[in-house]
C-alpha cells in the first residue's frame, strides 16, 4: 500500500489533540513535522487535557515554538533547553513550566529509551541501571523489584507507549520501507512502540533502491502510516550517508541558522517572529526557498568534502589570539586533562566517556595529551555511540559530525550508556551546574525552577566506575548540598576546578591540589579555591600543586582550534 503523502495531510490525519507524541532525538530530526503542528496548532486554543505530551530524549531548541503555541502541557524528557552548541535553559519553556503551565517529567536518556523499548517488546516493566540515589524519576514510576534467581534487587520502570513516533529518515519507498542514517543514537524504539508512524525522508525511493541497502533499514513498512519527502529535512541539523543510499547528499549543521534560533528563544516575543517568520508565514518548500539553493549546496560540502572525509581534521581554523594569555576556563580544561591522564593510569580504566561541557573538551585534550607524551589513550566515547574517534577541528559541538568519519564504532546511546560502561572498566568525565560537597550533581533544578535536566549525566553517574568532574568553583555552583540530585555522586573521585583539584575522602570532598599558574603562589590558589566553595573545606593530608608547563601552553593552542567560536572554552 502507498502510504506517501504531504506534510499537511499526514499531520492532519495521524495526529489529534491529547495526544503523546514521540520525536525520535539524534542527529536526524524531523524538524518539517514540527513546523506542520506549530502551523496547524498555532491558533487553536487547545484546552488543557488536549494538548500534547511530548516525548524525546532531548527537547531542544525545537520544542520551543509548539510550546509557546499552548499546545503542549507536559513533556517526558531527559533534557529540555537550548541544545546547540551547548546546553542551556530555553525561557519560555522555563517560564511555562514556573507558571505551572507545563509540565516537565525528568528521566535520562538511557531510561528514555528503555522505556520505550519495553513498550516495543510489550514488557509490562523494565529494569535500570540508573536512577539509584537520584531524585529522577517520579516516584509512581520507579519501584524496587527482588530478582527471583538469587539476593539481588534492580530499580525497575515502566514502559512508554507513544500514540505517534515521528523519525526523519534518508530515504523512504512507497511501501513505507524507511531507511535511517548509520546514527541510531536512541535507535528505532519509539517507532515500534508507537500507534503510529510518520516519517519524513529526504527523498522517497523505489523499493528496488531498499532493497539494495536492507541491511540499513531501519523502520519496516508494516509500522509505518505515512512517508513524506522532505529535502533537507532535518535542518538546520544535520545528515549523515556516507554509504551514498539513493544518492542522498549528507549536510552539516547550519550554525548561523541556529545560532539566530537559539538567541529568537530567549524570550517570547522573539521567538514568536522568528516562528511568524520560518514557520507560519511558509511551507517546507517555501521555507528551503528562502534559505537558498547557494546556503543549502554550502551545507552539503561543508561537513563531507568530497575526496578523503578526514581531510576537514587536518585543516584547524585557529582563532587570532596573538599573545593573548590562556583564559582561567582554558587553564582548567588542560588540568583537567592531566588529571585524566593521571586517574586512567591509576584506575585501570579502558574507556575515557565525556559528558557535554568543558568535560568532553577536557576529554578530546586528555587524547591530544597522551599522544603528545607517548601515552596510548584510552577510546573516547560520546553518549550519542560515537567510540574510539580521532579529536576534530574547527567544532567543538560534541555530537559533531565532523569525528564520525574518523569513529572506529558508530552505534547507539544504549552502546554507550548501557553496554559499554556494564563491560568495559570506564572513566567519565562530565560537569553540572551544582555538586555537592559529597559529588552530588544537579542540573536539573536552580533556585526551585526547572534549568535543562540530566541527558545522559545521570546514566553515566550511576553506572561509571570512577568520575571526575570539571566545574569552575564559585558558592553558588560548589554548594553544601544541592537541591536535586540530577545523578549521584558515589562514583565521583574527584573534581577540578580552575583553582585547585578537590579529592573525595571518606566520602566528602577536600582539596587536594593548587593549580598554579606563573605569577602565583599554591596557597594563593587554595585560599581562592576555599573562597569559592559553599562549604567549610577540608584539606587532605598531603595538599599538592601543579604547574603551568610549556606544553600545557601547546594544548591551549589545541583547544582553541577545537573550540575557534569559543561555545565552551570561554
Amino acid at each position: 500500500m502507498d502510504v506517501t503523502t504531504d506534510l499537511s495531510t499526514a499531520v492532519e490525519e495521524h495526529v489529534s489533540p491529547g495526544e503523546t507524541i514521540h520525536f525520535r532525538g539524534g542527529y536526524q530530526f524531523s524538524f518539517p513535522t514540527m513546523h506542520e503542528l506549530v502551523r496547524q496548532y498555532w491558533d487553536a486554543t487547545l484546552p488543557p487535557g488536549e494538548r500534547f505530551t511530548l516525548v524525546a530524549i532531548g527537547a531542544g531548541t525545537w520544542a520551543g515554538p509548539l510550546v509557546l503555541a499552548d499546545a503542549v502541557d507536559r513533556l517526558e524528557v531527559a533534557f529540555a533547553g537550548l541544545g546547540y552548541p551547548a546546553p542551556g535553559p530555553h525561557a519560555v519553556t522555563r517560564e511555562r513550566a514556573a507558571e505551572g503551565d507545563l509540565e516537565i517529567e525528568s528521566w535520562t536518556y538511557l531510561t528514555v529509551i528503555e522505556r520505550l523499548r519495553a513498550a516495543a517488546l510489550d514488557h509490562p516493566f523494565v529494569p535500570t541501571n540508573s536512577l539509584e540515589g537520584s531524585s529522577v524519576g517520579p516516584a509512581d514510576k520507579t519501584a524496587r523489584v527482588e530478582s527471583p534467581f538469587d539476593d539481588d534487587g534492580s530499580l525497575v520502570i515502566p514502559p512508554l507507549s507513544p500514540d505517534v513516533s515521528v523519525v526523519h529518515g534518508l530515504a523512504g519507498d512507497p511501501d513505507g520501507n524507511v531507511i535511517v542514517s548509520p546514527i541510531q543514537s536512541e535507535g528505532h524504539w519509539g517507532a515500534y512502540a508507537a500507534d503510529t508512524v510518520i516519517a519524513t525522508v529526504e527523498e522517497v525511493v523505489d523499493g528496488d533502491t531498499v532493497r539494495e541497502y536492507g541491511d540499513q533499514t531501519g523502520v519496516p513498512g508494516y509500522a509505518v502510516d505515512a512517508v513524506v519527502e522532505t529535502p533537507f529535512g532535518a535542518h538546520p541539523g544535520p545528515v549523515f550517508n556516507p554509504h551514498g543510499v539513493g544518492g542522498v547528499s549528507g549536510y552539516g549543521y547550519d550554525r548561523p541558522f541556529y545560532m539566530d534560533f537559539r538567541e529568537a528563544s530567549g524570550g517570547a516575543d522573539a521567538l514568536e517572529a522568528w516562528t511568524e517568520e520560518w514557520v507560519l508565514g511558509t511551507d517546507w518548500a517555501g521555507y528551503l526557498e528562502r534559505l537558498g539553493a547557494d546556503r543549502l549546496r554550502g551545507l552539503s560540502s561543508q561537513t563531507w568534502p568530497p575526496g578523503s572525509q578526514r581531510a576537514a581534521l587536518d585543516d584547524p581554523v585557529v582563532p587570532d589570539t596573538g599573545a593573548e594569555p590562556p583564559a582561567e576556563r582554558e587553564r582548567m580544561v588542560v588540568w583537567t586533562a592531566r588529571e585524566l591522564v593521571d586517574r586512567v593510569a591509576a584506575g585501570g580504566h579502558e574507556v575515557v566517556f565525556g559528558g557535554i561541557g568543558v568535560s568532553h573538551l577536557a576529554s578530546w585534550l586528555y587524547r591530544e595529551l597522551c599522544e603528545r607524551e607517548g601515552i596510548e589513550p584510552r577510546p573516547l566515547l560520546v553518549e550519542s555511540g560515537t567510540y574510539d574517534f580521532e579529536v576534530p577541528r574547527n567544532d567543538a559541538y560534541i555530537f559533531t559530525p565532523r569525528a564520525l568519519p574518523t569513529a572506529k564504532v558508530v552505534d547507539t546511546s544504549v552502546f554507550a550508556l548501557g553496554l559499554v560502561m556494564s563491560t568495559a572498566r570506564n572513566l567519565s568525565v562530565l560537569t553540572g551546574a551544582q555538586v555537592d560537597r559529597r559529588g552530588n550533581v544537579n542540573s536539573t533544578q536552580l533556585g526551585g525552577d526547572y534549568f535543562v535536566g540530566s541527558g545522559g549525566a545521570n546514566d553515566a553517574l550511576s553506572n561509571s566506575d570512577e568520575v571526575v568532574l570539571a566545574v569552575e568553583a564559585s558558592p553558588h555552583r560548589l554548594v553544601d548540598e544541592v537541591e536535586y540530585v540530577t545523578g549521584p555522586g558515589r562514583n565521583v573521585t574527584t573534581v577540578v576546578t580552575q583553582y585547585g583539584t578537590l579529592r573525595k575522602v571518606d566520602g566528602e570532598l577536600q582539596a587536594d591540589t593548587a593549580h598554579v599558574p606563573p605569577g602565583e603562589s599554591a596557597e594563593t590558589r587554595l585560599a581562592a579555591l576555599e573562597d569559592a566553595v559553599g562549604w567549610d573545606l577540608g584539606r587532605t593530608g598531603d595538599t599538592d600543586e601543579r604547574g603551568w608547563r610549556e606544553r600545557d601552553a601547546e594544548l591551549v593552542e589545541v583547544l582553541r582550534s577545537v573550540d575557534p567560536q569559543g561555545d565552551f572554552r570561554l
